[in-house]
Formats: structure tokens, C-alpha cells, sequence
């Protein structure tokens, strides 16, 4: 669950700032889970061209970990920021369409005092569809590859994962007229 506010200097430039939850889930079981929040903050430089549209985007978070079991905090929490690097290019199949072609490739580094074995966490590779339903959601469906390292710092894991994210875009400024470009948004 991720939701934040942007605000956008022209229709190319564009800073975000929000808050994240995430559950995940560290056994095969499901009865272990690790809750993570985050605080992020983000840069996004966005064009459409007549044949695509590009995006590439800076991410920074801050990654509030807890561990819980059976219910309960195991009071081991941790701290670790993180930068991401987005590239994406959306190519519509048929010019002002609605669904387009979506590939992108996200590289996820951690800095800081905290970390120690595991500069490189996670590399993204993204191949899917991307389809605006109305004027405020849109969605993409997938496949993304996910090479991760591991907290040990010496082992990593390798996934195939389905993607179905879905994205609502809310207009909260006073002067509407402008457009805003299909495309602009992918987490």
C-alpha cells in the first residue's frame, strides 16, 4: 500500500513525496511476517514522444523494518535507506490508445551507517502491459524479473513474478485544463 502527493513543475518534471506499508511474509507458511514502512521522497522526468513515452525517476526511501509473530512485535527494529533508479518506455499499440507495451528496469541500491554486506539490493526487469481504464486509474500487468540480494550479503534470490499494480491519479489543482499524460506514473 503506497500513497503520497506530487506536485509537477511543467508536464515533464514532476517531485512526489509519501508513506508506504508493506507485509511480507518470510516464511513458506505465512506466519512470520515482516512489517516495513516507508517514507519516500522521488524525482520524475517524463516525455511523450509520437511513437513512446519515457520516464526515468529517482527514488529515495526511508525502510522502517519490524518483525511480527504470532501477533506480536518481536521489538527488533531496524532502520535502512534506499535509492532507486527507474527507467521505463511505454509504446502505445495504437497512437492515443489506451493500452500500451511497458518495459522497464529499476535498479535498488542501500546506503547509509546501517548497511554493511548489502550495498545492491535488488535489481527490477519489468515486461508487461499498461492499460488506463478512465481518467484517474490506470493498471499494468506483467512479468518482472527480480534478482535480489539477500540480508546475508552473500546469497541471493532469482524470481519470476507475475505484476498487477493498479494506480489511481487524483487532480487536486485549481486550474484543470491541462493534460495530464498517460504514462506519467509507474511504481
Amino acid at each position: 500500500m503506497r500513497f503520497g502527493a506530487r506536485y509537477g513543475f511543467n508536464d515533464n518534471l514532476k517531485i512526489s513525496a509519501g508513506y508506504a506499508h508493506l507485509w511480507l511474509a518470510k516464511d513458506e507458511n505465512w506466519t512470520l511476517y515482516l512489517n516495513e514502512n516507508r517514507i519516500y521522497q522521488e524525482f520524475i522526468l517524463a516525455d511523450t514522444y509520437p511513437t513512446f513515452s519515457g520516464l526515468f525517476r529517482i527514488r529515495t526511501e526511508q525502510r522502517f523494518f519490524n518483525n511480527i509473530e504470532d501477533g506480536t512485535s518481536l521489538k527488533d527494529n531496524y532502520f535502512i535507506n534506499r535509492i532507486r533508479f527507474l527507467l521505463s518506455v511505454s509504446i502505445p499499440f495504437k497512437q492515443g490508445g489506451k493500452t500500451s507495451f511497458l518495459v522497464a528496469n529499476e535498479i535498488h541500491l542501500n546506503f547509509g551507517k546501517e548497511v554493511v554486506f548489502n550495498t545492491f539490493d535488488q535489481n527490477r526487469f519489468t515486461v508487461g502491459i499498461k492499460q488506463k481504464l478512465n481518467k484517474s486509474w490506470s493498471f499494468d500487468c506483467g512479468y518482472m524479473l527480480v534478482y535480489q540480494q539477500l540480508l546475508s550479503g552473500t546469497d541471493y534470490n532469482l524470481n519470476h513474478t507475475f505484476r498487477l499494480f493498479f494506480y489511481g491519479n487524483f487532480d487536486m489543482r485549481k486550474n484543470k485544463g491541462e493534460q495530464i499524460k498517460h504514462g506519467q506514473t509507474i511504481d
